[in-house]
């Protein structure tokens, strides 16, 4: 059974709706769930793994349906905190419980404390996620167009972009593969645990998404007014970080912190000790950024094996819409 984490959020919205369309067992918990305390995580599992809750709630098809076998992060993502405390123990707990980690983390973090503390583990690193226009980013940046006449967006910045619904059926195709596999290496074999990056194909300037937007909404009827979106240099210029930003809730507060929050992680690594273990297709020695990105499988890995093609950001973006 799977543990859906982040139920609440964009990304978390989309899984929940695959797995209810595939009949998967799962259960779910949303920010109301504080992660920060290590104990709220052990009496959950507890919880919800009790034969009388299951017996009441659903004809399982075998035994083991009742046991989480799965975990899905998708809150950390969405998060001011980052990779901070409670995504190191959503890993501990994952340790400790013999559970399979998929982990969404944004392609510029470093995640260190995950690696370190657990070996059956997916960190997909992703970016500028976006879903139905009634949600999220994408929500909020319509509402802007509609509300001015005219935009000057960032021309000189590059920016990924990942569908909710493209990420969620490769979440859901690596807890398959893995489900259905036979072997341990290669046909029929579940995917290497590791760190993988996935958005759609290409890039856009702040500038080039939202003119693309705009086209978009206007053939679907979507915009209010006639507002114009022009090219900028300026630092002043709009760009898809400040929307992005505003969605993840980001304050001086959480950067004041991040120092703080690294000397608890250090301390509560004490009681978090990797098992002996090498991917020998991740380099986890990396401590730069550009390197720990690097070291990740690309797009193509991905598609290769999984047999699978990843849609262009403006294919995605138009079914979103």
């Amino acid at each position: 059974m799977i543990w859906l984490i982040g139920s609440e959020n964009l990304l978390g919205k989309e899984v929940a709706e695959l797995l209810n369309e595939k009949d998967i067992p799962f259960v779910s918990s949303n920010s109301e769930l504080n992660m920060n305390i290590y104990e709220n995580l052990e009496n959950f599992i507890k919880t919800k793994e009790t034969e009388l809750y299951y017996t009441s709630h659903r004809n399982l098809r075998n035994p083991g349906d009742g046991k989480i076998d799965w975990i899905i992060n998708t809150s950390s993502f969405f998060s001011s905190e980052k990779n901070g405390k409670s995504a190191l123990n959503v890993a501990r707990i994952s340790r400790e419980h013999g559970a399979k980690l998929i982990h969404i983390s944004d392609i510029a973090c470093r995640d260190e404390e995950i690696n370190s503390t657990i070996t059956q583990y997916y960190i997909i690193k992703t970016s500028n996620i976006f879903g139905k226009t009634t949600d999220g980013f994408l929500s909020k940046i319509i509402t802007e167009i509609n509300s001015k006449n005219s935009i000057a967006a960032a021309d000189f910045d590059e920016n990924l972009f990942t569908s909710a619904k493209d990420l969620s059926l490769l979440i859901l195709l690596i807890i398959e593969k893995a489900r259905k596999a036979t072997k341990l290496f290669g046909k029929n074999s579940a995917l290497s645990y590791g760190e993988y990056i996935f958005t759609n194909k290409g890039k856009a300037s702040s500038c080039n998404f939202l003119l693309y937007l705009c086209d978009e909404l206007k053939k679907k009827k979507l915009l209010n007014n006639g507002c114009s979106i022009s090219p900028s240099s300026s630092a002043d210029a709009y760009s898809i970080k400040d929307f992005y930003l505003s969605e993840k809730e980001l304050s001086s507060e959480a950067d004041e912190d991040d120092e703080n929050e690294k000397n608890e992680l250090s301390v509560n690594q004490e009681n978090t000790e990797k098992k002996d273990f090498e991917n020998p297709l991740t380099d986890s020695s990396s401590q730069e950024d550009e390197k720990n990105i690097s070291s990740a499988h690309s797009l193509e890995f991905i598609e290769k094996e999984l047999k699978i093609k990843i849609q262009d950001w403006k294919e995605a973006l138009k079914k979103s819409l």
